[in-house]
């Protein structure tokens, strides 16, 4: 087994030579064995342990265990005590966190190349077998990866008998975890009755499985590569952290959600909501789907993915005493001057009345705003019928400043003034508006 250990490694990591490792030991056999191997292997490395605290003295006999493990092998352990019994959410999951934080933390602190864990091919069905009942894509069937970043599983090409056969001919000790033994839990189920059955009727079954996976890994290349070629092709804008698509590429597929999952789950949307949205091509204008982080809008045949942002709706200010001013991806600057340039053709530059400015307002759009445009010989319009014949995007009108003087919309920002407030040579003194675009990560 040692031999074989090691071809596995060196096919992971290659030479080991001046390499740190940092061991994952639970206390139970197989990461028992692991750390064993790796002292036979002749490597450098530490253990680590996270008592949870959620089997009393049990868990505390654990963490001894694996201090008492770490001496015997003459390496250092690094103890994390983390009490989880009286926690409310998916204890699994916040497990998990706290283990990888962990992981993340020694690695910067210690400088560890390569963190290994005692997954083994019984696991790997186990997994496959859970994450088919549970109706996940192609990336939970191929189960557990034997690297995941500075991640190695090295033995993962041996079953549970191999190391059980190792452990009982080396003697070595380890430490039984009395919630194992149970199958109320599905994955123990899985463990010690579907798999056994599976294996008496084809003693093959875990060979096959992998090679199975592993073929599914090539296909899954693959079909990202195709998947990301047709999602770059329908990209009809890129603006940093909003990107345009058109919708046909979803409405032409017969595949839609899978082409959404790949496209959309980097972004943190859930598998959820993606297939619930993408489980229909009628989609209304305005259709939204939210992460943390980003919103995807269908507007007009495209789709908008939009980096959210925390806007402001409405600063109100005087001008006599204010000369710069943030508003969300805009920064305005004020000034008073006694002329202005009858040449400048710079949209987001406007000229008013000094006089007749007081307090001033920038917003965003309100319902029911009008004004009236430059153009119109004085005739009052609806800023949302203005947004739809200059076809304003949903979230472009989100992101539109309005300057305001009262009740009145002085200019909507960037693209049109009110006739009211344009003004002619020959005024005392004039308020300068510039305006610039600023990125909002």
């Amino acid at each position: 087994m040692l031999s074989k250990f090691k071809e596995q490694l060196a096919q992971q990591v290659g030479a080991t030579t001046g390499k740190k490792f940092l061991i994952a030991v639970s206390g139970g056999m197989d990461s028992t064995v692991l750390a064993h191997l790796c002292r036979k292997a002749k490597l450098d490395f530490a253990i680590c342990h996270v008592n949870y605290k959620l089997r009393d003295e049990a868990s505390d006999l654990d963490e001894n265990f694996v201090s008492q493990l770490a001496q015997e092998l003459g390496v250092e352990a690094h103890i994390k005590q983390a009490a989880l019994s009286e926690f409310e959410g998916n204890i699994q999951s916040e497990a998990r966190r706290i283990r990888y934080d962990l992981f993340s933390q020694l690695i910067a602190s210690h400088g560890y190349d390569h963190v290994m864990t005692a997954h083994h091919r019984n696991d790997v069905a186990e997994t496959f077998l859970f994450n088919v009942g549970r109706g996940t894509g192609v990336e939970g069937l191929m189960s557990i990866p034997s690297i995941n970043g500075q991640i190695i599983r090295p033995l993962l090409r041996f079953n549970k008998a191999e190391i059980t056969r190792y452990a009982k001919a080396k003697s070595i000790g380890f430490r039984e975890d009395s919630s194992n033994t149970t199958d109320k839990y599905a994955r123990n189920f899985l463990r010690h009755q579907v798999v056994p059955k599976l294996m008496e009727q084809n003693p093959h079954f875990l060979q096959g499985l992998q090679k199975s996976i592993d073929y599914l890994q090539g296909v899954d290349h693959f079909a990202k590569v195709g998947m990301s070629m047709i999602i770059q092709n329908s990209l009809v804008k890129d603006e940093r952290s909003r990107m345009v698509y058109d919708a046909s590429m979803f409405a032409q597929n017969e595949h839609p959600q899978t082409l959404a999952y790949h496209w959309l789950h980097p972004y943190g949307f859930s598998t959820g909501q993606i297939f619930n949205y993408f489980g229909t091509s009628n989609w209304v204008n305005g259709a939204k789907l939210q992460s943390d982080h980003w919103e995807l809008t269908y507007d007009r045949s495209t789709f908008i993915l939009a980096k959210i942002k925390r806007r402001t709706s409405k600063i109100i200010f005087d001008p006599k005493t204010i000369q710069k001013i943030r508003f969300n991806n805009f920064e305005f600057s004020f000034s008073f001057v006694d002329k202005f340039d009858l040449e400048q053709t710079d949209k987001y530059v406007a000229y008013f009345d000094a006089d007749k400015i007081k307090d001033l307002c920038i917003r965003q759009w309100e319902n029911g705003d009008r004004f009236q445009p430059v153009g119109m010989k004085g005739r009052s319009k609806k800023v949302k019928k203005f947004f739809s014949d200059a076809k304003f995007a949903l979230d472009q009108k989100a992101d539109t400043a309005f300057l305001v003087a009262g009740d009145e919309i002085m200019w909507i920002v960037g693209h049109r003034r009110d006739i009211r407030f344009v003004v002619s040579e020959g005024l005392g003194l004039y308020l300068k508006v510039e305006v610039k675009k600023v990125y909002i990560p």
